[in-house]
């Protein structure tokens, strides 16, 4: 059918190819750009709490797992000490159905022993979907440049 056995080698490697990039394809992640709007829009809302210090909205959105491991007076104590966050760049590097990966640059101004700090900070941010709702997995800042503000002073 074929002819000679080089033929014969030939289809079944091209067939095997086939096969391999056919698989490799289809297991690919679904990349949405409903998907990718929507935990970009779940980021740019977790942030914007902090700038109207609505701290329980900031919280809620964390994920069950994250809130079950900060409870609710240890992110408010960390969160209070926030004065303004604004997300310069937000780059989704990994996203499905249920889990966004992010690349983000913020500036944030916070009160560190007594003085306010202007930074800008780069990391990451993970999100999953729980109950049709995206919610913030894990945040990973780093400053990048600090530069003290102004001294704040305690009565």
């Amino acid at each position: 059918m074929y002819g000679n056995s080089k033929s014969k080698n030939i289809f079944f490697i091209s067939l095997f190819l086939i096969t391999i990039g056919c698989f490799y394809f289809f297991s690919l992640p679904v990349y949405s750009m409903d998907n990718k709007k929507e935990i970009k829009q779940a980021v740019v809302n977790f942030f914007y709490c902090f700038q109207q210090k609505k701290y329980k909205a900031a919280y809620k959105s964390f994920s069950a797992n994250l809130r079950r491991d900060i409870p609710y007076s240890d992110f408010l104590a960390k969160a209070e000490d926030i004065k303004n966050a604004h997300i310069k760049k937000v780059t989704i590097y990994d996203a499905t159905s249920n889990i966004g990966k992010l690349k983000i640059e913020a500036k944030i101004e916070l009160i560190h022993e007594g003085k306010l700090y202007k930074a800008l900070y780069v990391g990451k941010c993970d999100l999953v979907k729980e109950k049709n709702i995206w919610h913030v997995a894990s945040v990973s800042l780093k400053a990048k440049e600090a530069v003290p503000v102004e001294k704040i002073e305690f009565e």
